[in-house]
């Protein structure tokens, strides 16, 4: 956060000035080369300076985006596990399941079958 926070300050430095519009000094009274030397040399350090500012944000962003990665992966992995044993043990219980309807329907026709020789 205080590199993002750095890198705007610096961008807004850059945009606006960092006193504003001044009179015009001896040392701008150059030629128009030497101004434009000292312009193209200002931004090269410009341009150097928000190139790191950039990378070091960028490292701080990739460490915590990665380690965030890696936990969320670690969590989904153990919900991977728990959903593969939960659909083992359905299968185990619509197994039972079978089996408990197959004896149900025996001690059904076993009771009708008591019912007739009863009579």
């Amino acid at each position: 956060m205080r590199a993002a926070r750095a890198f705007i300050s610096l961008w807004t430095l850059s945009v606006v000035g960092a006193v504003g519009p001044a009179a015009p000094s001896p040392e701008r009274l150059a030629s128009p080369a030497e101004r434009f030397a000292e312009d193209v040399a200002e931004l090269r350090s410009t341009t150097a300076d928000i190139g790191e500012q950039l990378r070091s944000f960028n490292e701080l962003y990739v460490g915590k985006l990665e380690s965030r990665i890696v936990s969320t992966a670690t969590s989904l992995s153990g919900l991977q596990s728990n959903v593969e044993r939960l659909l083992d043990r359905a299968h185990v219980w619509d197994t039972l399941q079978l089996h408990v309807a197959a004896w149900s329907e025996q001690m059904h026709t076993l009771s009708s079958k008591m019912d007739l020789l009863s009579r």
